[in-house]
């Protein structure tokens, strides 16, 4: 299993996660609410596993 941190825009974030809940090769076990980064507005982050 892999934990990994997502940053990005908040649209890039939710397209990158739809794209990898559509390859079957891939099990998204859990991905976490959006957060607020604290040194950037403009920027976003989750976690998945």
């Amino acid at each position: 299993m892999l934990k990994v941190r997502i940053q990005g825009k908040i649209g890039d974030i939710k397209k990158f996660v739809r794209q990898l809940n559509a390859d079957n090769r891939l099990e998204l076990v859990s991905v976490s609410d959006i957060y607020d980064n604290k040194c950037s507005q403009r920027y976003k982050h989750l976690y998945m596993d």
